[in-house]
């Protein structure tokens, strides 16, 4: 028993695939067409979703998540576009202590330990930012990290209640995480 279970892990430990694929222009192509019809929309029903949201959940702690209005999946050529959206309510914050915590990008290795390693801001131009952010998740003995690359707009439903459009920009696998020689390797972008 013990033996095909030890097995078993080293086969786990040299399977972990180093596979890198660039998003076909098809794929690319769909993505961006979805984004612009799609933007202006959300915009106007991110704040409608908002109104609507179970108070006493997010009263209670509850983080809720809910597919987006129309199709939350909907299939491209080679590819799954996901659209959904989330509440949550932190009692005793104000706008500004959660602004001051999402824009802290230095601190998301402390704060969000240890799936995310590091964050960095990029650019900022008013209300949208550039961002970059490495997640690792370890499994057995193995490493996998990701560099997402993200472009995010921050926009403002009334007074109390505020609402982000991110998209990532470029997702980058990292072969061999744990040795000092590792780098990025492009997996998509758009």
């Amino acid at each position: 028993m013990f033996s095909r279970l030890r097995r078993l892990i080293v086969l786990l430990a040299y399977a972990t695939p180093a596979v890198t694929a660039q998003l076909k222009p098809a794929t690319l192509q769909a993505w961006g067409n979805y984004i612009q019809a799609a933007e202006p929309r959300l915009r106007n029903d991110e704040a409608d979703q908002l109104q609507n949201v179970d108070r006493q959940r997010l009263d209670s702690g509850e983080i809720i998540a809910w597919p987006a209005k129309g199709k939350p999946l909907r299939s491209v050529p080679r590819g799954l576009i996901h659209n959904w959206t989330g509440a949550v309510f932190i009692p005793g914050a104000s706008i500004a202590d959660v602004h001051a915590v999402l824009e802290n990008y230095g601190c998301y290795a402390n704060y969000y330990r240890p799936t995310i390693r590091s964050a960095q801001l990029i650019s900022r131009k008013g209300d949208r930012e550039s961002v970059r952010i490495r997640y690792v998740r370890k499994d057995l003995f193995v490493a996998v990290a990701l560099e997402v690359a993200y472009d995010m707009q921050s926009c403002r439903a009334d007074e109390n209640r505020w609402y982000s459009l991110s998209n990532s920009i470029s997702i980058q696998q990292i072969h061999d995480y744990a040795s000092p020689t590792s780098a990025p390797s492009l997996l998509t972008t758009g």
